[in-house]
Parts: C-alpha cells; sequence; structure tokens
C-alpha cells in the first residue's frame, strides 16, 4: 500500500528536523466573517496560526486574521484535522491575537507547540517560515532576517519595529511562524509586499507577555495615552533641536544597536490624556517617570503597568524640556466590543487605529456596513446626527432609531474619514421590517457575541400624516410644459432581496402619471421588477411619499405603482397632473415633444418625429442570465435619442408614447392602454388589479421575408399572405427562439418554427400576434417546420402572476425562490429534471460564501448561485416547503449537503455547507394576500 508523504518531510538542510517536528504545531486556518466590523468586511479568507501552548489549545495568529468583530474560525492540521477555534484576544493596537481549540478534538496528529524567543530576532539569522502559502495548507519558505527594525503598517499595527526578510510568502501565510534553527519561534508573518519579494514580521515581545498572562487566566492590561510613537535616530533627532548632551546621555545608557533610538511623537488623537495634557506632534520622548525611554517595548510596558496612574512624562520639544503629567488610560475601555444592525446596515464606536490612521477622536458612530436603510450614506462614515438627534455613541444611536417611526424620512448628518472638511445631509428611510433590529456585545472569556433585540417604537409612517399648508407664488413656466412636467414623477425603488437573478438592489427611474384620482403611475419594469421592496415617488422635486407596487408585468417591460393621493392635499408646492393617453397610433411623420426627467429631477423638454413604428425583441443575452427579458413589443421610432419620459402630439397634447428607457425608441400607449383600464376599473370597485395574463409562453425573434422565402421555403402563396398582414416598414417571419419548458408550446412547437397564423389569421406584427392570443386559454397556430406547414388546432396558453415571486427562503446566507419563468426558458427537462430551487442570491460573509472560498481550485462547480438545487442531503426538493422541512432537520454547526443542477448544461455539483443559526438563521418570508410580506425565523429540530 502507498502512503501519501504526511509523516515526514525530505529531512535536508539545516531545518529538516524542524520541519518534520513543527509542522504539526503549524494550522492553516479558515475564517468566516459573518459581519462587517470597522472597515474588515464580512466575507471569508485563510490565514496561519501556531500553537503556542498544546495543553491549552492556545493558538497564536494575526489580529487581522481574528479581527475586532465576529468571526467562524477552523484550523486545519497537518493530518487534515479540523477544528474549531474561539477567539479569545485580540491587541488593541499590536497586529496579534489568541485563537483557542480543545486539544481532545485532535486525535491523529501528534501536537507539538513553538515556544517564543523575541530576543532572537537578530539581524543575519537564518530563519524558516512555516505558512499556508496562498492557501494551500502547508508551505515551507526558508530566508534570512535583514532588518530588525522596520517601520510598522500603520493600520495593523502602532509603536512596534517590524522585521524584515526576503522570501515569496503571498496571502494565507498571515499568522505564520518565523523559526530559527532552535525551532523557536522569533517573528509572526504579519504583511508581504509582492512586488519586492519582502515579507514584514511582528516581534513578539509583547505577544510572550500576552502568552503568559493568559496562560495563567489572568487579564492582559493595556495602557495608553493615545499616542503613536515613531523611532528616530539620534542623528535624526539632533534635527529636533534635541540637545547633544542628552543625545550622549541617551547614547551611553543604550544597551545595544536596538536602543540607539529616541521615540517622537508621530500621532495623537484630539481628546486624548496625551493631548489634553499639551502633548503635540514633533515632540521627541525623553524620560518616563524618571526613567529614560530609548525603545517602544519601554514605552509601553510602563504605560501598560499603570493604567488608571497618573505619569510624569518629560519631552524636549525647540531644544527644551518640558514635562506634562497624564493620567494612563485603558485601552481595553475604548476599545470597541459591541455593534448595531439596523435594515441590515451595521455601525459600532470607532476603532482605535482607525481613529489614529485619521487623526479622529476617539468618539463617533462608525458605519462599517451601508445595508439597506443606509445605502445613501458612503461606507465608512462618522454618523453625526439622525435627525435631529445627536449620535456621539452607540448608546445614542440606538435610542435615536428607536424611537423613529418605521417608513419615516429622516436625515443623517455625516463625516467621511477622508474627507473631514466637510459635513453631508443624506435622506434615508427608518426601516425595521425587513431585517432585526438588534445589537451585538462581544464576550472574550467564550469567544462569542451576545446578541439583543432593541425595542422598537410604534409602526406609524409618514404616510398617516397630511401635507402641511405652504404658500408659494405662481410658477411662471409655460402652461403646457407644466402641466406635463406635473405628470412625470422622480420614482425610486430598493429592495432588501435580491430576486429573480437580478443583482441591483436600489435603481430609479421616470414615474408617468396616468390616474391622478387614483393615484397611478407607470413605471419601467427594470425599476420596478418586484413586489418585495420599498417605493418612494418624488412630485415636482418638492414632496417625497411612499407607494406600493400593484402590478409587475410578466411579458412586457412596464409595472405599475400606486400612491395615496390624500398625502399630496393642502400641499401648494406640489401641483399633479396626469398624461392623456391615446388611444389611435401615431401616425408617421407626426411632430412630437418629448417631455423628461433627469437623474437630479430636473425637466427638460425637446422636440422629436415619429419616424417609423417597428417591432423590437430583447436580446436573448448570455446563457447564465436570468433576468426577465420581455417578449417582443412594438415602439415608436424617433429620429433622435430621448431621455425618460413621455412624447406628446404637439397639435393635441396627447401622449402617444412613454419612454420608459433612454434611447430613440418608447412604448405605444395603444399597448399599455387596456391593462391601465383593467387596474383603474378594478380599483374603482374596490378590487385588485389584474393578477394574471396568458399568453403563449414563445420568445421570438424575426428573420426576414427574403430568408424565409429563399433558405426556409415559404411558399408564394404564405409569402403574399404574410406581406397583407405587415406594414409598410416591416417584412418579416416571426420564428420560435425560445420556449418555456412544461408548457403546451414547449411541447408542440419547435425551435425555428416560423409563425404563419394565430386563429387562422396571418400574423407578422407582434402587436397583432398578442391582440389575437388575448387572454384566451387556447390559440390554433400553423407553423412553417423543414419546408412542410404543420398545423395545430389548438395549443394552450399559459398563465404568468402579475405579482411575481412572493416567496422567498434564506437558508445559510443563501436567497433561494421557487424558478422565475425565465428560468424554463433557458432549459429543459433533460438538463433539470423536476426542476428544483433557484439560489437567487448569496450573502457576504454567509456559511455559503465560506464554502465556496474554501475551494482553492477555483472551479465552476464551487459556486452554487444561479443553480437549481434537487436534494438536500438525501432528500429531494422541488418546492420551498420540502426545501425548508428537510433543512430543518439539522442543527446549528451541522452540516447540510446541497446537490445543484447547471441550468444551462444540467451538470451536478455537491456543496457541503455548515449552519450558523446564531448569525444565520433560517428565514421564511411570504406575501399575503393583503399585500404584506410576513417574515419569520425557523426553528431548526
Amino acid at each position: 500500500m502507498v502512503k501519501l508523504g504526511l509523516a515526514k518531510t525530505s529531512g535536508g538542510g539545516p531545518f529538516g528536523k524542524i520541519k518534520d517536528k513543527y509542522s504539526n504545531a503549524v494550522v492553516s486556518i479558515d475564517m468566516n466573517y459573518p459581519r462587517s466590523f470597522g472597515l474588515d468586511p464580512a466575507g471569508s479568507s485563510t490565514a496561519t496560526g501556531f500553537i503556542v501552548d498544546k495543553a491549552q489549545g492556545l493558538l497564536l495568529t494575526n489580529k487581522h486574521v481574528v479581527t475586532e468583530g465576529p468571526v467562524r474560525a477552523k484550523a486545519k492540521f497537518l493530518r487534515n484535522e479540523e477544528v474549531d477555534l474561539k477567539p479569545i484576544y485580540r491587541d488593541p493596537v499590536h497586529d496579534y491575537a489568541l485563537f483557542r481549540f480543545n486539544p481532545a478534538d485532535v486525535t491523529e496528529t501528534p501536537l507539538e507547540e513553538i515556544k517564543l524567543d523575541p530576543a532572537g530576532a537578530i539581524r543575519g539569522t537564518n530563519v524558516l517560515i512555516i505558512g499556508n502559502n496562498g492557501g494551500e495548507k502547508l508551505s515551507y519558505i526558508e530566508s534570512t532576517i535583514a532588518r530588525v527594525d522596520r517601520p510598522c503598517v500603520p493600520m495593523l499595527d502602532q509603536n512596534s519595529f517590524y522585521i524584515t526578510a526576503s522570501d515569496t510568502g503571498v496571502g494565507g501565510s498571515s499568522g505564520a511562524p518565523m523559526l530559527n534553527k532552535e525551532g523557536k519561534a522569533v517573528a509572526m508573518v504579519a504583511a508581504g509586499d509582492d512586488y519586492t519579494n519582502i515579507s514584514l514580521y511582528i516581534p513578539l515581545f509583547r505577544a510572550a507577555r500576552c502568552v503568559e498572562l493568559i496562560r495563567q487566566g489572568k487579564p492582559v492590561p493595556r495602557g495608553t495615552i493615545q499616542v503613536a510613537w515613531k523611532h528616530k535616530t539620534f542623528e535624526e533627532v539632533k534635527r529636533y533641536d534635541v540637545p547633544d548632551n542628552i543625545i550622549q546621555t541617551m547614547k551611553k545608557a543604550a544597551v545595544d544597536e536596538n536602543e540607539m533610538y529616541m521615540l517622537t511623537v508621530e500621532k495623537l488623537l484630539p481628546k486624548g490624556p496625551a493631548h489634553d495634557a499639551g502633548v503635540r506632534n514633533g515632540d521627541v520622548l525623553y524620560k518616563i517617570n524618571g526613567k529614560m525611554i530609548h525603545t517602544y517595548i519601554e514605552a509601553e510596558a510602563l504605560l501598560d503597568d499603570n493604567i488608571g496612574k497618573k505619569m510624569k512624562m518629560e519631552f524636549i520639544r525647540d531644544g527644551k524640556e518640558i514635562s506634562f503629567d497624564m493620567v494612563v488610560q485603558d485601552l481595553e475601555d475604548i476599545s470597541p466590543k459591541e455593534f448595531i444592525e439596523v435594515s441590515n446596515s451595521i455601525v459600532n464606536n470607532l476603532q482605535y487605529l482607525l481613529a489614529m490612521q485619521f487623526a479622529l477622536p476617539m468618539e463617533g458612530v462608525f458605519l462599517a456596513k451601508t445595508g439597506y436603510m443606509f445605502r445613501s450614506v458612503p461606507r465608512a462614515s462618522i454618523i453625526m446626527k439622525i435627525g435631529r438627534v445627536e449620535t456621539p455613541d452607540l448608546v445614542a444611536f440606538k435610542k435615536a432609531i428607536v424611537d423613529l417611526p418605521n417608513g419615516k424620512l429622516v436625515s443623517v448628518k455625516y463625516l467621511h474619514v477622508t474627507d473631514q472638511n466637510k459635513t453631508h445631509i443624506a435622506t434615508v428611510t427608518v426601516d425595521k421590517r425587513w431585517y432585526p433590529f438588534q445589537s451585538a456585545v462581544r464576550d472574550d472569556t467564550k469567544g462569542e457575541w451576545k446578541y439583543t433585540n432593541c425595542s422598537t417604537a410604534g409602526e406609524e409612517t409618514q404616510q398617516s400624516k397630511k401635507a402641511p399648508n405652504v404658500d408659494l407664488a405662481d410658477s411662471s413656466a409655460d402652461e403646457s410644459e407644466s402641466y406635463i412636467g406635473n405628470a412625470l414623477t422622480y420614482v425610486e425603488f430598493s429592495s432588501p432581496f435580491a430576486v429573480d437573478g437580478e443583482a441591483q438592489q436600489y435603481q430609479w427611474c421616470c414615474g408617468i402619471i396616468v390616474d391622478k384620482q387614483l393615484g397611478l403611475i407607470v413605471c419601467e419594469r427594470e425599476t420596478i421588477s418586484t413586489f418585495l421592496g420599498d417605493v418612494q415617488v418624488t412630485f415636482n422635486a418638492s414632496k417625497t411619499i411612499s407607494a406600493e407596487v400593484i402590478f409587475v408585468h410578466p411579458l412586457q417591460r412596464y409595472s405599475i405603482i400606486r400612491y395615496d393621493p390624500s398625502l399630496l392635499e393642502n400641499d401648494t408646492t406640489v401641483t399633479v397632473a396626469e398624461v392623456k393617453l391615446s388611444s389611435e397610433r401615431v401616425k408617421i411623420g407626426t411632430k412630437l415633444d418629448f417631455f423628461g426627467i433627469t437623474s437630479s429631477q430636473n425637466l427638460y423638454q425637446a422636440e422629436a418625429q415619429a419616424r417609423q413604428v417597428l417591432d423590437l425583441r430583447a436580446e436573448d443575452g448570455a446563457s447564465d442570465d436570468h433576468t426577465f427579458k420581455p417578449l417582443p413589443f412594438e415602439v415608436l421610432n424617433t429620429q433622435s435619442s430621448v431621455g425618460t419620459g413621455v412624447l406628446t402630439e404637439q397639435d393635441t397634447d396627447k401622449t402617444v408614447a412613454l419612454c420608459l428607457t433612454s434611447g430613440k425608441t418608447a412604448m405605444l400607449t395603444t399597448d399599455i392602454l387596456p391593462v391601465i383600464m383593467q387596474c383603474q376599473a378594478a380599483i374603482s370597485q374596490g378590487e385588485a388589479p389584474p393578477k394574471e395574463v396568458r399568453t403563449l409562453p414563445v420568445n421570438l425573434k424575426f428573420i426576414p421575408l427574403s430568408e424565409a422565402r429563399n433558405i426556409r421555403d415559404l411558399s408564394d402563396e404564405w409569402a403574399m399572405q404574410l406581406m397583407k398582414s405587415s406594414d409598410a416598414f416591416q417584412r418579416k417571419v416571426l420564428t420560435v427562439s425560445r420556449k418555456m419548458m412544461g408548457t403546451d408550446s414547449y411541447a408542440k412547437l419547435e425551435d425555428n418554427d416560423l409563425i404563419l397564423s394565430l386563429n387562422d389569421t396571418p400574423v407578422t406584427l407582434v402587436t397583432k400576434y398578442h391582440e389575437l392570443i388575448g387572454n384566451s386559454e387556447a390559440v390554433k397556430v400553423s407553423v412553417l417546420r423543414n419546408g412542410e406547414v404543420v398545423n395545430f388546432d389548438k395549443i394552450e396558453t399559459t398563465s404568468f402572476s402579475t405579482l411575481g415571486t412572493t416567496r422567498i427562503v434564506v437558508c445559510c446566507g443563501l436567497v433561494l425562490q421557487e424558478p422565475h419563468p425565465s428560468i424554463f426558458y433557458l432549459t429543459s427537462p433533460e438538463k433539470i429534471g423536476d426542476g428544483g430551487i433557484y439560489v437567487t442570491n448569496q450573502e457576504r460573509g454567509s456559511p455559503a460564501e465560506n464554502a465556496e472560498q474554501q475551494d482553492v481550485d477555483f472551479s465552476e462547480t464551487s459556486s452554487i448561485r444561479g443553480k437549481l438545487i434537487f436534494k438536500v442531503d438525501n432528500t429531494a426538493v422541488t418546492t420551498l416547503d420540502e426545501f425548508v422541512d428537510a433543512v430543518i432537520q439539522k442543527k446549528h454547526a451541522e452540516y447540510v449537503r446541497f446537490t445543484a443542477k447547471n441550468i444551462e448544461n444540467g451538470e451536478l455539483s455537491v456543496h457541503s455547507i455548515r449552519l450558523d443559526l446564531e448569525y444565520w438563521k433560517t428565514r421564511d418570508m411570504k406575501r399575503s394576500n393583503n399585500g404584506e410580506w410576513i417574515s419569520s425565523f425557523i426553528n431548526h429540530e
């Protein structure tokens, strides 16, 4: 039997025995960050760690591996054993941290521990780095220490030298030990420069102290005066006017070359102990409590030992000795250990290193994730006010959100850390219904975060308040322009979850008022693509109110929303009009006026001319594009490109076409008017708009009549009939491009069939095609197939819901739904069988993303997004109910296995994902009959 080479290395070279022994002490770490915190985004990554106490299961690595926020981590040992890690310590300043694991969980790998020897980091020493280079689990790099006094990386560390060595390390080796020939760790990998092939290593003096205290079960005191020091040589401090006698005194007191320095104040935080005492940038540190200070280590040791005590610190400034008394602050007290989640946005108190990098005081609420509610505020902003309430900390922030009703528009004043000379104002809509409103506090004794629900106020929304009286002078705008302009609105739509294969969750469009009494507005379907979301409508760039989606056309590119007209009563800043939709087709050559609205809510006008009316079809797109594609539709083509708005006849002011997207084409009102009239009739009678639309589920393309005759053997008789059914501008034939799986059309029609007639009427125009089908349950169809006419007395039409997707399930960070119609145009029963559950999206930092990141071969099968899940473990699933019933059998931290199919080619893939029911609870969201979305978290058995 051939054994894999896991037991020993080659044994060659000066580090052969070191590799054999201490490879068992080094682990690769898979990290999953379920929540953003500070500048650390949610996501997944790999790194390295090494055992420093095998009895207690202490594992040393970098702080930027552990981060200050939530982390799920798993160690993989040399013999592929995997154990869970708990974060138990993060240094507030330096780039080291500790995980703990249970040694009893490791049964195959003989555990070793690596002793720390900080003093062994000597220039010229040959060293071995054992790491997880490039995520490959184990790598060996031999090098030589080149420097021991390199400045540290400010975003990773402060108040420390770094060590350098030339090597070929890349991502994944963070936290790897640098071993000398005795097998002791003299430093630890922190970062690297791929361009120079130089890696940076942190010294382990303070880490060794930390490990020893934690080993003894003692706290790790960390003091600060909120200063970042920078070491300077004696030659350099002469330029700071340090007197020569002081320099000579310092030189004589230096023990070795590592102490031939003085520390200068590089940065200090406003409102910190040093700043308030009078210390300023450029001051040169001389003594602390009478002791001369050469190094970071000396300064930190004194601060750590004197927390809460007053210390005398002596500096050199402008050649003179000055001293200040100040109380040492506890770093742990000012380091953030809490965050708040509201509407999928995350905030935490400002972090120490972040404050130091941007010279900010240690106060303020930091936006770590914009999420849903704060999407208009850029990440890495300090939120200063919500409405009129100042938010200097999380307590004030929480109270401000608690006191605001759901749905209220409120201003947010913020400062971005990269532009502190300007404050900004953004408008957000308070949201406490789509996501939990909760806070989490870190418990380092258990390595966990404890969640608490935040209390909320009542659900009164801004719609319940009538607009105030505001008197303004009459507008002097042109009456015609003002009238049409008053019918154009600025519509914003945002969805908390991306569904139906869509990616963007926030868009705007021009909304066209077609009935001001009922509050009906026609919008572009690409923007209003689902009922799952929030709609805001702005009138006259003056008043913004909420609206609701009432109709999403399943086949065409428009949707209808409705607002409450009473919310605009008594507001004289708002004048509302409605367009007069023409019921007659526009004539070619008709002179038109275009009225549009821009993204900045400005109105504009242009002249246009009806050039031609023609049929248009949406491009098929890539095979993995699962987004909505409208069926072919008739459009008006103008001479010049126009924006979003309406086209009206100059003579009658009647609107003949709606420009729902920018370009030279617009949708004719004759196609939209019947649906609008149905909606008006239903709403007037207190009923819901039509809930379904029927058609032949066939995507069409067009070929020239000449091609049909010359290549496809279309007879002269049929050619003449089709020419008569056409118009002066189009000589084409409708051809079957894609069919919808599972329908009568799929069973009877074939790709590339030429559509000759519907209900014995020759048809070449898509408007006539849709008119002949109407809302009937079946239609008679004649096609040309392989040169022969094939007649079908009956092909059943298919019903499509105007409500779109009405249910989603979120599991393991996967957003799941039953397949939307677009899916069934792209596949076949041979590829997907009975179907399954469609994976429409995947959340950042989720268990699903973590499972994908661990697949280092980057194969296409590693991603589950855009596929159909048809098995949960060994249980077949085709509905969301079946999926939920199967997945709830699994408990927290157990693995669940999803078997999925590629929609395009039917390729199978298996995805093993670990449940995390603390951060990623299974959630079911359904749209009720009254239009409300009901959300519930599902308990696993």
